[in-house]
């Protein structure tokens, strides 16, 4: 039959497993504010009474409770969303702020955009024309173009500043990257440490998630373990982290085609999908070239309209006018030396009409409506990035709303809940003053064996 002595085997088990399971609850309760924790449970399981060594006949006995495992409560699956939609959401805010900037740099509807400048200058041309013999309103006109020559440079010089900041930020956040791989690479050799040495690593664990969390809203990553237990991190399917070793990546910014992201030792460029880093690279190498390209052509359209039609007329002291813009693009966008502080040589007047006709100025007025002109294009242009920066704006919403989602049904699978611990807590610890009062009966059953036995008549 089962030893009386076997009692003590089965209370002390109960009280250390009791014990753990309060510890585990504790930790949970001291991490409900700790970013990226994960809650524990404490598995707990019958130990097999027929394997104790103190069994000695057929009958059943019992062997009291172990801890089978402490686990951290984590659905993968959520894990692997939350770091898709974190990548998601670094895309669309740097998109969308790329294209709020070019807003900001076009300034348009307002006093100081290109629109209300072109406004003036031909409204200039208008006024020129009704006392083309006077000076001062022909010095205003070159005022005028000078103004709309100043405006085209000064957006070609704020989209070299955004190329610029863009550049500089890409190059920190692959600091980011390569700092967070070197992270990542320290945890899996602590993890795998730990692991040899018998001990969970559940919170290294949690850290090497909240890595990954925040490496993804950098850049878009592919995130492996292995049956060790080691995390291996892919950018574009180049490996970054494997194991205890990293690969860092660069920035690349002398390739002919744009700046690209490289792993290192590899002359082939990584194409991240999402993260930040991927908007920088859409803004510095789409974003920002193709309004650059955008307003260069707007510049050599208005130069070539203007130029063309007052080429048709001739100045104050009767001689052909010649070009009144000069420009290869809006950076050199400038006035034409023949006309640079001469406003006698303004080709107000209609060839042979004499120096007091301003038809020709009134037909350069007129180019303001001209179907597919400058002003044409420009509204065209600031209408795309309205409706650009509209939807970036929209999709960022959205993207914001999908990733706090994720975020949420990730914290109620994993998340630690007070009122869900502190109801734990209470059972465990009615669990263990159970096993301590069942320790004790023991105790008092052997004292009685012991003391009690033999004494019969005594």
């Amino acid at each position: 039959m089962p030893s009386t002595f076997s009692g003590l085997s089965v209370a002390s088990s109960a009280l250390a497993a009791q014990r753990r399971a309060i510890e585990a609850t504790g930790h949970n309760i001291a991490n409900v504010n700790t970013p990226g924790y994960s809650r524990q449970r404490v598995d707990l399981a019958a130990i097999d009474g027929s394997s104790i060594a103190l069994h000695a006949g057929s009958h059943y006995q019992a062997g009291g409770v172990d801890v089978a495992a402490q686990t951290r409560i984590v659905d993968q699956f959520l894990v692997n969303r939350v770091n898709t939609e974190r990548a998601a959401l670094g895309l669309a805010d740097e998109r969308q702020l790329t294209l709020e900037r070019l807003e900001l740099a076009f300034a348009e509807p307002g006093e100081f955009g290109l629109s209300s400048e072109l406004q003036q200058f031909w409204s200039a041309w208008d006024s020129a024309a009704l006392t083309p013999e006077d000076e001062a309103a022909r010095a205003a006109l070159l005022q005028r173009g000078a103004a709309v020559a100043g405006r085209f440079q000064s957006l070609s010089h704020e989209f070299d500043e955004m190329q610029g900041d863009v550049i500089q930020r890409a190059r920190a956040t692959v600091t980011d990257i390569n700092g967070i791989a070197h992270q990542l690479a320290d945890l899996n050799i602590a993890i795998s440490a730990a692991t040899d040495s018998g001990t969970v690593p559940n919170d290294l664990l949690d850290q090497r998630d909240q890595l990954v969390r925040t490496l993804s809203e950098h850049v878009g990553v592919t995130a492996r373990t292995d049956n060790n237990g080691l995390l291996s991190v892919s950018i574009g399917g180049a490996a970054v982290v494997a194991a205890g070793r990293v690969n860092e990546v660069s920035l690349d910014t002398s390739n002919p085609g744009g700046v690209v992201l490289r792993v290192s030792n590899s002359p082939v460029p990584l194409r991240p999908t999402g993260g930040r880093i991927e908007g920088l690279l859409q803004s510095t190498n789409v974003l920002i070239p193709e309004h650059q390209a955008r307003i260069d052509a707007l510049a050599v359209q208005l130069a070539d309209v203007v130029n063309g039609q007052h080429q048709q007329g001739q100045d104050l002291d009767g001689n052909a006018a010649g070009n009144f813009f000069a420009a290869t693009g809006a950076r050199d966008f400038a006035l034409d030396p023949s006309v640079l502080g001469r406003p006698r040589a303004i080709g107000l007047a209609a060839a042979g009409a004499g120096a007091f006709d301003g038809s020709n100025a009134v037909a350069m007025a007129e180019l303001a409506g001209l179907a597919g002109g400058p002003d044409d294009a420009y509204r065209a242009l600031i209408a795309e990035l309205g409706v650009s920066a509209q939807t970036a704006n929209q999709r960022l919403t959205l993207q914001e709303s999908l990733t706090t989602q994720f975020d949420a049904q990730r914290e109620a699978v994993s998340g630690v809940s007070i009122d869900e611990e502190m109801s734990n807590l209470v059972a465990f610890q009615q669990a263990y003053d159970a096993s301590a009062r069942f320790l004790t009966a023991i105790d008092e059953m052997i004292e009685r064996l012991i003391n009690g036995t033999g004494s019969v008549g005594r």
